[in-house]
């Protein structure tokens, strides 16, 4: 008999797995750690990781260094070598030396969390670009639809005034990507083919790092989808297999 292998939330740790026997998506919706102080976190709140069919297709871009490449450490950790959002270039939260962050102002919240044998969705915020210079919550609502191995991740900017919305995705080294369009890519694995579609703002192509082990790294693929915006902002993302 085929084994059930079912979704689980582990909300001490802020960590949601959505799952069946051919896609796995895991979604961190919890704080930085060691209690607001950083040490081996990142800006990785509302980040993501993919896996169908037997391959990683969106991954975490890992750790790499510590004290023998202070640059690479500095940017491995950062906001935007995670699959999340950053909003008017901003970290999650500021650095101080290698192993501490200024201060923990994720506190993130899930608004929902429900799991059926067809679907699953969490829906979850957090709050390290809200202040008084600048008031935004940052919203995701993760949707896996577990039957067609599809993907829908909406972005909810809640606020008001004019900023930059940018949103990464880090692929797999050995994905190849082929542009559709400003807002649409076509991503070539070697099990499937995907579509990665934007409902808002200009897709690009950048150049990233991904680091499987430590010590050890590898070129792979990025997508940027950037726009200047007024808030409030939805943008939804797709990537379901052609």
């Amino acid at each position: 008999a085929e084994e059930r292998i079912s979704s689980r939330a582990f909300p001490d740790g802020g960590f949601y797995i959505m799952r069946n026997n051919r896609i796995h998506l895991m979604i961190d919706a919890g704080d930085i750690g060691m209690k607001g102080w950083g040490g081996h976190g990142h800006n990785d709140t509302l980040s993501f990781e993919l896996w169908a069919d037997g391959e990683p297709i969106i991954v975490d871009s890992g750790t790499y260094a510590y004290t023998f490449d202070v640059p690479a450490r500095q940017k491995f950790r950062g906001t935007r070598a995670h699959n999340t959002v950053v909003v008017d270039g901003k970290e999650i939260a500021p650095f101080v030396g290698l192993w501490m962050i200024l201060n923990d102002p994720t506190r993130p919240f899930v608004h929902e969390w429900r799991t059926l044998p067809q679907e699953d969705i969490l829906d979850a915020e957090h709050h390290a670009y809200r202040s008084l210079l600048l008031p935004v919550v940052v919203r995701r609502r993760f949707r896996l639809d577990k039957k067609n191995v599809a993907l829908d991740v909406t972005d909810i900017l809640e606020g008001y005034g004019k900023h930059d919305y940018e949103s990464y995705v880090h692929f797999a080294p050995h994905a190849k990507l082929e542009r559709v369009d400003s807002r649409s890519f076509i991503v070539n694995m070697k099990n499937a083919r995907y579509a990665v579609k934007s409902s808002f703002g200009e897709m690009s192509l950048e150049e990233s790092w991904y680091s499987r082990s430590y010590g050890v790294r590898e070129k792979n693929l990025a997508i940027r989808i950037f726009a200047e915006v007024e808030l409030p902002l939805t943008s939804n993302l797709t990537i379901h297999p052609l």
